[in-house]
């Protein structure tokens, strides 16, 4: 997950340098959790609020994510998950060593 290239899926345009990026979060009473897409088309289910997306590594998104948010990977697929901040924390400590 570190090296691949996942979407973030945005409300306003992107920039290159990623500025603009408003991106899907959703706030629960676990704690907020960032979408995170395997596969650009996962995004179109979104697509009415959400029409940007951006492409990033696992490591960029995971490093760049306060450490209060947790990320849930495609959200509204079957195939989804989530991964609290706790573990993020950790995934990000065992991928720099």
């Amino acid at each position: 997950m570190m090296k691949s290239n996942l979407f973030l899926a945005s409300a306003t345009e992107v920039q290159g340098d990623r500025t603009g990026l408003n991106p899907m979060v959703f706030y629960t009473p676990n704690g907020d959790m960032l979408a995170v897409f395997s596969n650009m088309d996962l995004i179109s289910e979104f697509s009415e609020d959400f029409r940007y997306a951006v492409s990033m590594s696992g490591k960029e998104i995971l490093s760049r994510l306060p450490s209060s948010v947790g990320i849930v990977v495609n959200p509204g697929s079957e195939n989804g998950f989530e991964i609290k901040p706790d573990h993020i924390k950790k995934i990000l400590s065992e991928y720099a060593m």
